[in-house]
């Protein structure tokens, strides 16, 4: 219980760190459009858990254990916890532990702020340790992004770009991109982007 409060109190002190670096970025923040696409692609459930969404990990453990296909149950907010916190070992502590911070972060800070937070400080590929890297990587132009522009950034997510252009992996990343398209189409997810606030002065 210790390492974990101890790891709290480190991961608020990176949100706040972060929370700082959004105030004065300018247009270079995640648009709402990016907010749709990754809880469409990623946690659909994101306005009914907690932090966790147990279904997601039930059905991750199915798959992985008894149908021998690999498959991700994390939240945004476990995603979260596990970037800002470097933690990256396959074990059942570390699980436990993301999964305890997950709820502690949903329940501290604005729900709608996760998912800037998330993106803002995300792995996009080789060289993109974040946003700000991403659009100066792929030379993108923040205030005159377009859509289909903004869901090759979410694609990344799930298929990081490498150090060399892959054929194949620009594959990945065109099929990801047009099914993130499609979710949206099929259902709008409203994301209220909070430009400015703490963690300290959120719910």
């Amino acid at each position: 219980m210790r390492k974990i409060l101890t790891q709290w109190r480190s991961i608020m002190d990176k949100l706040d760190e972060l929370e700082a670096e959004l105030e004065v970025a300018g247009n270079r923040v995640p648009t709402e459009f990016m907010c749709q696409l990754l809880i469409a692609g990623e946690d659909r459930r994101f306005y009914y858990h907690p932090g966790v969404d147990p279904i997601a990990l039930l059905r991750a453990f199915w798959r992985t254990y008894y149908c021998r296909s690999r498959e991700g149950g994390s939240t945004i907010a476990m995603q979260l916890v596990r970037t800002i916190s470097a933690r990256y070992e396959v074990s059942w502590g570390r699980k436990i532990r993301e999964i305890i911070l997950a709820l502690m972060v949903t329940s501290r800070i604005d729900r709608s702020r996760i998912p800037i937070l998330y993106l803002w400080c995300a792995y996009y590929g080789t060289g993109m340790d974040s946003l700000t890297q991403a659009y100066d990587t792929l030379m993108l132009s923040p205030g005159n992004i377009s859509r289909i522009e903004q869901a090759k950034l979410i694609a990344r997510l799930k298929y990081p770009q490498p150090k060399r252009r892959c054929n194949i992996k620009d594959h990945f990343i065109q099929v990801r991109t047009k099914h993130l398209r499609q979710l949206t189409k099929r259902k709008r997810f409203g994301v209220r982007i909070l430009r400015y606030g703490t963690i300290s002065n959120t719910r």
